[in-house]
């Protein structure tokens, strides 16, 4: 998967719309509520979308599964568990009749929405999609979750950084953020901030997902937080967001007082793991960051 992927599904989706009025086949519909629903909760017109769609697509589940990942992903903004739900029944019912692909990304959906043991089974005997093992990531990402294992999380997590899903791997570190919190705030924290990170590169990307993440740092912080991934200086951090080096020291401070960390170094060593360039000139393949080396 390409970075930016879901970035790429949203504009298009929704360029189509504007020069058209109305997505014109049901797939198209189904897509343009499945990449919309990536940045926010769903209007009414997604929903009226769906309607049409739905009618369109009738019992065609090559049409359909696309109208149906789109009418769970709705319904993940209100009822989780009930889109986790149907995003099984969808799923299964795509890959029994020869969808193998488009049935394991419905069954992802669910793992994404908190829900992984609803198809932890049916994922566990999916085939691996051609030319990467991205159903191994989506396994990976289910046990761990299922288990509530927070080591098998922060794996999964950069497991699906390297194929590129900076998207689902900002989930999944949400995902850890969470069970983290009670037991291990600091490790929370720790989680929560490379989710920033990750999510930082999805501009206006928001997920049912994502709505659950706790910032780990405030938003100055942050900022001082990726200029310094970045390798700038206090001085030049100071000069591009207007501050004094000593303000800007003083908030270097409290962010290796919250993460437990001892230096500038050591947080450059800390995230570097997530640090992918910045989206802001994407290449004309629509891809939105490369690793940083």
């Amino acid at each position: 998967m390409r970075r930016g992927f879901w970035r790429r599904g949203v504009s298009t989706t929704s360029t189509g719309c504007a020069a058209s009025g109305w997505p014109r086949t049901p797939r198209a519909r189904g897509l343009s509520v499945l990449f919309r629903s990536q940045a926010g909760p769903p209007s009414v017109s997604d929903e009226a979308i769906l309607r049409q769609a739905r009618e369109e697509a009738a019992d065609e589940t090559r049409l359909s599964i696309w109208v149906d990942r789109g009418a769970a992903s709705i319904l993940a903004w209100s009822d989780p568990a009930a889109a986790a739900a149907q995003a099984r029944k969808h799923g299964v019912r795509a890959i029994e009749r020869n969808h193998r692909v488009w049935g394991t990304w419905a069954l992802y959906d669910a793992v994404r929405w908190g829900h992984a043991d609803v198809v932890i089974d049916k994922l566990a005997a999916a085939q691996a999609m051609r030319g990467a093992d991205l159903v191994g990531a989506m396994r990976d990402h289910a046990e761990a979750l299922a288990e509530q294992d927070p080591d098998r999380l922060e794996q999964a997590a950069m497991r699906m950084l390297n194929f590129g899903a900076l998207l689902f791997a900002g989930e999944i570190l949400t995902q850890l953020a969470g069970l983290l919190r009670e037991a291990d705030p600091i490790g929370a924290r720790r989680a929560a901030v490379k989710a920033q990170i990750l999510v930082d590169r999805c501009p206006g990307a928001m997920t049912p997902c994502l709505r659950t993440l706790e910032p780990g740092l405030t938003s100055r912080e942050f900022e001082i937080a990726v200029d310094a991934l970045d390798g700038r200086s206090s001085r030049q951090i100071a000069e591009a967001r207007f501050l004094s080096a000593r303000t800007v020291d003083n908030h270097l401070h409290g962010i290796y007082r919250k993460l437990d960390i001892a230096s500038r170094d050591e947080l450059r060593g800390f995230l570097q793991p997530v640090a992918v360039s910045r989206p802001d000139n994407p290449d004309e393949s629509g891809q939105t960051g490369r690793r940083s080396e």
